[in-house]
């Protein structure tokens, strides 16, 4: 009656009990995890989870994604809950390698890597909002090219990073207005540039996602810091 229950609630508390769900598999991944390392890891492992889930279901095209996904997995928890495990398990293998191949954390900037970002934050940002319904379309595909390449970790901020990079380009090369049409007249363009992005992206060798924490993050239950 209680693992019913529990079930049941799930439609309810949808991405709350996923996130649940996954804490309890972290530390079959992850050694000696904080609470703040798994509330943080649970909260990424939770998005990217729904996004693979999304993408092997086909529906990442859709605005509703995330519900349909979640419903799914939803269903499948409740009604065979050894594939539930299986998916989850095999997924989280394959997450907490790209983890520790992909996430970085700092306890400090790299002030010419931040400039840089903020260069290509402020050019997308004046052309995101001539786009409507078009850039969230764009983020979405992303994600599922990001997938599809084999990157699963982090890939709502990669597929931000991902459009925003192209947006950027776009924006370098002529005036806002221009773009903005430009990218309205020719989503396909858009589509290719994304998709050679997220290939490129998963032939590189190193970090793709630098964090910066504060201390205090790592010794809430240890002296020493613990790298991922």
């Amino acid at each position: 009656m209680v693992a019913r229950r529990s079930l049941m609630e799930y439609r309810v508390l949808g991405d709350g009990f996923l996130k649940l769900v996954i804490q309890r598999y972290l530390p079959r991944f992850f050694y000696n995890l904080t609470q703040q390392e798994l509330e943080f890891m649970g909260d990424v492992a939770k998005e990217d989870f729904i996004n693979y889930a999304a993408y092997t279901r086909g529906v990442l095209a859709e605005p509703t994604y995330r519900e349909i996904a979640l419903s799914h997995l939803s269903s499948l928890a409740e009604d065979n809950p050894l594939a539930f495990d299986r998916m989850l398990t095999s997924w989280m293998e394959v997450w907490s390698i790209k983890w520790g191949q992909r996430v970085k954390l700092v306890l400090s900037e790299d002030q010419r890597e931040e400039e840089v970002i903020q260069a290509v934050e402020k050019k997308a940002s004046k052309l995101v909002p001539l786009l409507g319904g078009l850039y969230p379309q764009l983020t979405r595909f992303a994600v599922g090219s990001l997938i599809s390449n084999g990157e699963v970790c982090f890939t709502n901020l990669l597929a931000d990073t991902v459009v925003k990079e192209v947006l950027a380009k776009l924006v370098s090369s002529m005036s806002i207005e221009e773009a903005a049409n430009f990218a309205r007249s020719n989503p396909v363009f858009l589509l290719s540039e994304i998709v050679q992005r997220a290939r490129a992206l998963a032939r590189y060798k190193g970090n793709l996602v630098v964090l910066k924490v504060n201390p205090s993050f790592f010794q809430e239950a240890r002296e020493e810091v613990h790298e991922w």
